[in-house]
């Protein structure tokens, strides 16, 4: 007897683009025109999120709108090529308890751990410089003073390595979670120096995700730049050169720390659920300079951000096209997720690094930076509400018009192979499309995308003999 099946389709976060009208391209405000002449990859090929289909900004824009509607503040930046596609702030960066301030693509806030992708550029832009291998020990460039053990020591046989820092590899993870109460381990200076010398061993696989890893390049930074002796007064003001020098003036971006010069017009974060409640000033300032950067801290605004990646991608300002290329090949300061990474299906040629913090108060900060098929880059920060940056990035690229977005959802080419098995194994006699909801996407890219399911589905049906 055949089997007979009644298929729902639901058109789920994570489907691929379809095609919409092009927001006119503009001049990226307040720097050069045009950058050097890009050099882009050939387009995606191959199962993936954006591999098919054009990127469809007024879609994009649509889907972060939409999810970000409880948020006080937020802006975003998008380019393609050089040049910005769409820029806007919505919101609050201080409420009226705080004196009142709008959030613009300018406003900066403390971007968490997005700073870690500042940083692997600052590392990996340094190390070149100075003939260093990316495989190479960090033992040598630790400070002379501190006491090393295990994958620390110059004579290790299972050394660590800078790409065991950048990648989560390190076993730092693991060795914070072994050691003994009352040890110290951390990020701080002296938590780092007990880390080292309590010692651990890499673990290329997995990826474990752990802050001390890129705190340690906060130390490891100096000593490249040819700092003999570092002490924890000087390591954060080092770096910040080095960040500064290397990363933020070739990219147009204006001095950027751990801190506001302007407390009072400062952008503040909120529990966006309290809408009486003020707002805090995450910075670093006085005694917590010293815990400036590496992992955390660096204060940024979307421009800033997009500024970043567009002169990481499409130009040798930052980095030279092999460097470049090893960092997103080795997925070296973006999350292990990015490109099909971690044992995903659905991230194909999507890279990016998310930054998220809570505060007393259920006060939030969340971030992203994002580099995307077809020569797009993305940034969103956040100075409120619950839920990842990337995720509404990531979901907003691809289809933004159903009634309960999720991250994380299945791909246009999961969902269609999906279907494809259920067509071929029994007799569909009914189905039907649920969770579209054309209003959430003004360009129309989702309702074309469940279009294409509904054909392709059909189609595979009528295929099967009978």
């Amino acid at each position: 007897m055949s089997r007979r099946f009644l298929a729902a389709v639901a058109v789920v976060a994570g489907l691929a683009l379809a095609a919409a009208p092009a927001i006119a391209q503009q001049p990226y405000p307040g720097g050069p025109q045009s950058y050097a002449t890009p050099t882009l990859p050939p387009p995606p090929s191959g199962p993936g999120v954006l591999g098919e289909t054009p990127l469809s900004v007024d879609a994009m824009v649509a889907g972060v709108n939409s999810r970000l509607g409880d948020a006080v503040g937020y802006a975003y930046t998008i380019a393609r090529n050089g040049q910005v596609v769409a820029e806007d702030g919505v919101g609050q960066a201080r409420r009226a308890v705080d004196g009142s301030r709008a959030f613009t693509p300018t406003t900066r806030l403390e971007v968490m751990s997005v700073t870690k992708n500042m940083t692997a550029i600052a590392l990996l832009k340094l190390l070149q410089a100075e003939g260093v291998s990316v495989d190479s020990p960090i033992a040598r460039w630790l400070p002379l003073q501190w006491r090393k053990a295990g994958g620390f020591k110059r004579a290790s046989p299972t050394p660590i390595t800078f790409r065991h820092l950048l990648t989560h590899t390190s076993g730092v993870n693991q060795a914070i979670a072994a050691a003994p109460e009352g040890s110290g381990v951390g990020n701080s200076w002296s938590g780092l120096r007990a880390l080292v010398a309590l010692g651990a061993t890499p673990n290329p696989a997995p990826s474990n995700y752990k802050n001390a890893n890129y705190a340690l390049m906060r130390v490891l930074i100096p000593r490249l730049t040819g700092q003999r002796m570092v002490t924890e007064q000087r390591a954060y003001k080092r770096y910040l050169l080095w960040l500064n020098e290397a990363v933020f003036e070739p990219s147009g971006v204006a001095s950027v720390s751990c801190w506001e010069s302007d407390d009072a017009n400062a952008a503040l974060t909120y529990n966006a659920a309290d809408p009486g409640a003020a707002g805090w000033l995450v910075e670093r300032e006085g005694a917590e300079r010293v815990h400036c950067g590496g992992h955390t801290g660096l204060h940024l605004s979307s421009r800033d951000l997009v500024r970043v990646l567009v002169h990481l991608r499409h130009t040798t300002a930052l980095l030279p096209a092999d460097v470049r290329a090893a960092m997103f090949a080795g997925r070296l300061g973006w999350n292990a997720g990015s490109n099909n990474g971690n044992g995903r299906t659905d991230t194909l040629n999507v890279w990016w690094h998310g930054g998220d913090g809570s505060f007393n108060g259920g006060r939030e900060i969340h971030t992203c930076v994002m580099a995307l098929p077809q020569g797009y880059e993305a940034a969103l920060v956040v100075n409120s509400q619950p839920g990842g940056a990337c995720g509404v990035l990531l979901d907003s690229s691809v289809a933004p018009g159903h009634s309960l977005p999720e991250p994380g959802g299945l791909s246009y080419r999961q969902l269609r192979a999906v279907l494809v098995e259920v067509a071929r194994r029994g007799r569909v006699i009914g189905f039907d499309v649920v969770e579209l909801n054309p209003a959430r996407d003004p360009s129309g890219a989702t309702t074309r995308v469940a279009s294409w399911i509904v054909k392709h589905f059909l189609s595979e049906i009528f295929d099967q003999p009978r």
